[in-house]
């Protein structure tokens, strides 16, 4: 592992990336995508082998610069907030597996948004039953379970979204991923996954 520098010392570009996903992770919390510390949002680095990623144990709706480091695709950690012991979020391994495999992809989120993650659950489909999530969402595939952070868990979400028509996944019993070809893309195809659930279920009430 490298020694750690402050993201805007490593390379001054990175701060408008960083300024983005405080923005989008200060939406999601908003929004009631995440709760507590849960979810994790990341975004590639153009030209640089590195993605920006939140670090482990804050709280999207609180997020500043320094909670985000940058992380090479072997997993290091090449910046850091001045803190000490910080650690990037538990599914690195994931988010690195769809960049490895997705070269169009420059942004994941991950949330726990309730009725996306109900579904997730419940192991039942989600169905893009509107217009705007057959246009904005597609199918949506159940990624089957395994434990958060595990490799097997990054191996499964590669393996779904190696196919390209992929822009949104449940994680069975844990919550959605998505992505996009920004960040403010993939945090729009979330916040569309959390609607479309939520008139699935109302659908299923009636």
């Amino acid at each position: 592992m490298t020694e750690h520098a402050d993201i805007g010392h490593l390379n001054p570009a990175l701060k408008d990336l960083v300024e983005e996903l405080v923005f989008v992770s200060k939406r999601l919390y908003g929004r009631g995508l995440v709760a507590g510390t849960g979810g994790n949002i990341s975004v590639r680095v153009p030209g640089l082998g590195l993605i920006l990623i939140k670090r482990s144990g804050v709280c999207l709706g609180d997020v500043v610069e320094d909670d985000f480091l940058a992380v090479n695709f072997e997993g290091d950690i090449v910046s850091a907030s001045k803190e000490e012991g910080i650690v990037p979020s538990k599914e690195l391994p994931f988010h690195l597996a769809i960049y490895s495999v997705r070269p169009d992809v420059n942004s994941v989120i991950h949330t726990h948004s309730p009725y996306c993650t109900a579904y997730a659950v419940s192991g039942k489909d989600l169905s893009a039953v509107t217009a705007q999530a057959e246009s904005g969402l597609g199918r949506v595939p159940l990624i089957p379970f395994a434990p958060p952070g595990s490799d097997r868990l990054a191996r499964l979400v590669a393996k779904t979204f190696g196919e390209h028509d992929v822009r949104v996944a449940l994680l069975e019993g844990h919550g959605v991923v998505a992505v996009g070809r920004t960040v403010k893309e993939a945090y729009y195809t979330a916040d569309l996954a959390e609607e479309t659930a939520k008139v699935c279920y109302l659908v299923e009430k009636m």
